[in-house]
């Protein structure tokens, strides 16, 4: 059985000098406000809708950015665009260019290996609270993220896709697990603040089941608290107990929090 880790890339990072901002390595950098970032990791994932993720996490923020093609070009974010670029900061706290704010990402160039290279600036909004600007932002070879095998026993890669909605703004994991506990399977995608939680029972067949029921869990975590599902539901469209894989849909209610839009595939 597969072990299920949860902590995210709590790697401390060095700050760089805000004077140059290049790497020569895999990277996400560039300025939030008047404030340095460097990412630990940077890395590219393909969403449940087939977007592109290009994410950067450091010890206590993450800058995702979401488009609909990595081809060479720039792309415009904000209003109701497909593409758009979040920002969370050490809080937990989501800041968005959808749908008021605006910003620009470009990407300039892809190596053999199929990493990209590339350039970003947007504002960002957390409606009625606040705004920062994150400019100078550059990613160098970002790679691709690679999806577990079913019989890896290595955690460091994804098992799959999950996203959603938390209060109409966009939630990206950057890492999601799954594993079977022998009596459910339980998902879990973490930014680098936040998570969503979902369990169900190993026998769970096709259909729709409401929240909370037995064997049936969803929780959402904020930074350090966590609340679990009041009502909503969760959808398995698809389950395959011999491959492992399991696939659906969820939305729920959890404390001051609703989750929607949600869409999970994993392999377990």
């Amino acid at each position: 059985m597969k072990k299920f880790i949860l902590p995210l890339l709590l790697v401390i990072i060095a700050f760089a000098s805000c004077e140059n901002i290049e790497s020569n390595s895999p990277s996400m950098q560039g300025e939030v406000d008047s404030s340095f970032f460097k990412a630990n990791t940077a890395l590219i994932t393909v969403g449940p809708d087939g977007e592109y993720l290009i994410q950067g996490i450091s010890y206590s923020e993450a800058i995702t950015l979401r488009l609909s093609s990595v081809s060479e070009g720039s792309y415009a974010l904000g209003g109701f665009s497909a593409n758009y670029a979040t920002y969370e900061d050490l809080e937990g706290n989501v800041y968005t260019t959808t749908p008021t704010a605006e910003g620009t990402v470009t990407i300039s160039g892809t190596n053999a290996a199929g990493d990209i290279t590339g350039s970003f600036g947007f504002t960002a909004i957390r409606p009625g609270v606040d705004t920062v600007r994150v400019s100078r932002g550059t990613f160098f070879e970002v790679p691709f993220s690679v999806l577990s095998d079913p019989g890896d026993d290595d955690d460091s890669n994804n098992d799959g896709t999950l996203g959603a909605t938390v209060n109409t703004v966009p939630f990206n994991p950057i890492t999601v697990a799954a594993v079977n506990t022998g009596n459910s399977i339980i998902i879990q995608a973490l930014t680098a603040s936040n998570s969503i939680l979902l369990r169900m029972p190993i026998t769970v067949e096709v259909g729709n089941y409401s929240l909370p029921m037995g064997g049936f869990q969803a929780t959402y975590t904020e930074g350090t608290n966590t609340s679990e599902a009041t009502q909503g539901s969760i959808t398995v469209s698809a389950h395959d107990m011999a491959a492992g894989t399991i696939s659906g849909t969820f939305n729920f209610v959890a404390g001051s929090n609703e989750v929607n839009s949600g869409q999970f595939s994993v392999t377990y």
